[in-house]
């Protein structure tokens, strides 16, 4: 049974309740086959095929398409999380630089040591090349950005969400490797 029609049959039963109009009713899946057997058998012969998970290349049946599309639903909810989704490659680390030039430099210094011409009068700079920010995330890196931390300011509203991911991107430049610990 194709989804359309399945939403179509839901959907006029849900109307036919809110209505309170008895005569419009849905009919089961057994009784869609035995009224529309011609029409049955063609949507079979359509039906999307398996690949690797069925060398026989069977249809799919509707609870087998269900589990497919909850966990395309999944992945896709996966991609919506808060973390960092820009790829650290050349382009976005420049672009890091550039904004880390221009809004970070005074205080956390050239190198990300946290010994910029601004940090001899406050205390606590961030030193972005301590071992240390192996065991910070980006989420943590972005949500200092954006929230700032006394004496930090905020950034959410100068600088924008998509460069502020460039620019946690750049301050995982300073960090030491893993194995440079």
């Amino acid at each position: 049974m194709s989804y359309v029609k399945f939403f179509s049959i839901v959907t006029f039963a849900l109307v036919g309740v809110f209505f309170g109009n008895v005569s419009l009713h849905a009919m089961s899946f057994e009784e869609y086959q035995k009224n529309y057997p011609e029409e049955y058998q063609e949507e079979n012969q359509n039906e999307e095929l398996t690949t690797e998970e069925n060398e026989a290349a069977t249809p799919l049946t509707p609870e087998a398409k269900i589990a497919l599309l909850q966990e395309k639903l999944i992945a896709y909810e996966e991609q919506l999380k808060p973390g960092n989704h820009t790829i650290a490659n050349e382009n976005s680390i420049s672009q890091g630089k550039r904004i880390y030039v221009k809004m970070c430099r005074n205080c956390h210094g050239v190198g990300g040591r946290g010994d910029g011409p601004l940090a001899k009068a406050i205390k606590n700079i961030g030193d972005f090349t301590s071992p240390d920010m192996l065991s910070v995330s980006d989420q943590q890196i972005f949500d200092q950005i954006t929230d700032g931390k006394p004496p930090m300011p905020s950034y959410r509203k100068s600088i924008s969400e998509e460069d502020r991911w460039h620019l946690v991107n750049y301050i995982r430049t300073f960090a030491p490797k893993p194995n440079e610990k």
